[in-house]
């Protein structure tokens, strides 16, 4: 299988005849042809970047920090564009990238607490220096990207070809911001919401303003079947059919009847709460989450045995958009 070797150094250049030889790395490596040498200024002692036939890179350096900075430099280069959308979404600044298309999403971004759970996750990583040095090694890696990127050397998704111009900024470059350790937080939320943003509770309050009013008051059976809302459309939360895949697992329900666990209405009006269920639809929709075509949310397992290559399957993902490309970026840290 062929495979290309990156060597990436705190030196200079491998074109720079003051270049000495890298240090001497572990023979597997060096059996790889070197196809390319980088800088990246913070580095503390030599990393080696292998990308194999599917393009999958695998890093090696000597701690954790510089693995850090490289992982930085290659996804920047695979992925700037992704990562800086990702970062300015629960920031509220995609605006700024994107122009005043794009100022309604930053409005609803920091109404709905985004850029809140930043700041908490920010906070929370000074309590752990050594992620925290992980990171900023991380944003030192994108950050040199952006250097070889102005600079030409290494070239910049076409995206920002586009947006240049229309932002009026004279070179694509210009659109580059670089990135510190909050711009890593902010990944982290736009994730978190991705996976966890839920606004079925609007929606359920307008269900039981509305249950008082199904039935008109005189009509046969009126409080039973009032009852039969309350307790198999709303306290009721076991499966509607007793089914499972796990063998010998049967669910049960988790209520018993005529519960009777009244929620309390709201004393909104009707026409609010479903004004705000439209607002906050249109929301979870941007996340990628489309509650008629369904996303993600599964997760299984098919045996070597009936796979095609006799390798075991796993999947085990989270409520996660099927974007283009995934936010799945496979990856080897060493």
């Amino acid at each position: 299988m062929h495979v290309a070797i990156w060597v990436l150094l705190a030196g200079c250049k491998k074109d720079d005849p003051q270049v000495a030889d890298p240090p001497p790395a572990p023979s597997a490596l060096l059996d790889v042809p070197e196809s390319e040498r980088w800088q990246i200024p913070a580095l503390t002692g030599a990393a080696y970047v292998i990308r194999t036939e599917g393009n999958v890179p695998r890093i090696y350096a000597e701690n954790r920090a510089d693995v850090g900075r490289v992982q930085g430099f290659v996804i920047a280069r695979d992925r700037f564009f992704e990562i800086d959308l990702a970062r300015r979404i629960s920031r509220g600044t995609l605006s700024a990238l994107l122009g005043d298309a794009a100022l309604a999403a930053d409005q609803e971004s920091r109404g709905i607490g985004m850029t809140r759970v930043v700041d908490v996750v920010s906070a929370r990583l000074e309590e752990d220096p050594e992620l925290a040095a992980v990171l900023d090694g991380f944003a030192e890696g994108v950050n040199a990207w952006i250097v070889e990127a102005r600079a030409k050397r290494l070239p910049l998704p076409s995206e920002y070809e586009t947006i240049a111009p229309l932002l009026g900024f004279v070179e694509p470059t210009d659109v580059l911001e670089e990135f510190e350790r909050e711009d890593l937080a902010a990944i982290a939320a736009t994730v978190v919401y991705q996976l966890g943003f839920e606004t079925g509770d609007v929606g359920r309050q307008a269900a039981v303003d509305a249950i008082p009013g199904v039935y008109a008051d005189g009509e046969a059976l009126v409080d039973l079947r009032r009852d039969g809302l309350w307790d198999d459309v709303w306290s009721r939360v076991d499966p509607v059919f007793p089914v499972a895949s796990a063998p010998g697992f049967a669910p049960t329900r988790s209520s018993p009847p005529h519960a009777h666990r009244r929620a309390p209405a709201s004393g909104l009006p009707v026409g609010m709460l479903e004004g705000l269920t439209r607002r906050l639809d249109r929301i979870e929709r941007r996340f990628g989450h489309d509650h008629v075509e369904g996303f993600g949310s599964n997760a299984w397992a098919v045996t070597g045995a009936a796979s095609g290559e006799g390798r075991a399957l796993l999947a085990g993902d989270g409520h996660l958009p099927l974007s283009v490309p995934s936010l799945f970026y496979p990856i080897g840290l060493d």
